[in-house]
């Protein structure tokens, strides 16, 4: 028996509606302060820095337009102290 066209419609909207957060995520890690603050934001970004990767692992990463520490020793409320000086 061939599969129904709804069937394969239910596939393709199941995929998307699992694969789009990770793009998402992916992306908004990639873009920049000011990228993220855009409206509307890019569909991909025009200029991808690994900065927040960066922060993960304990680096200093600071971009020309904000710096983001690594964190702090003791928990705070965020994880990254960013600052737009």
């Amino acid at each position: 028996m061939r599969p129904s066209r709804w069937g394969w419609l239910a596939v393709a909207v199941a995929i998307v509606w699992t694969l789009l957060p990770i793009y998402w995520f992916l992306k908004l890690s990639l873009l920049t302060p000011a990228e993220i603050a855009r409206f509307p934001p890019p569909l991909w970004p025009l200029d991808p820095h690994p900065a927040a990767f960066f922060n993960i692992f304990g680096f200093d990463y600071t971009l020309a337009m904000a710096r983001c520490d690594a964190p702090p020793a003791r928990p705070t409320r965020s994880f990254a102290a960013c600052s737009t000086a």
